[in-house]
């Protein structure tokens, strides 16, 4: 079984088979920002490793660069939604 550390933070091994896919999610239309970040949040149960598909998203950041909530603000602006 395949497995993928998490965030630094988070020191739990995943199974790559167990990872919320969210190939196939969908937000409801009409939401704000906000409401969808929490959407996400709710599905995904752990933003920072999840699946799309066949691939494994594993979310890290440099200390320099733009913060997570920057970088999930700007993704969820760019969904046609």
């Amino acid at each position: 079984m395949e497995k993928q550390k998490g965030s630094k933070s988070d020191n739990n091994l995943y199974s790559v088979n167990e990872l919320v896919d969210i190939e196939n999610f969908e937000f409801t239309a009409g939401t704000d920002k906000e409401e969808r970040i929490t959407e996400f949040l709710e599905k995904t149960g752990n933003p920072y490793i999840f699946k799309c598909g066949e691939i494994t998203v594993r979310i890290k950041y440099a200390e320099n660069g733009p913060s997570f909530e920057e970088c999930f603000k700007e993704y969820m602006d760019s969904l046609d939604i």
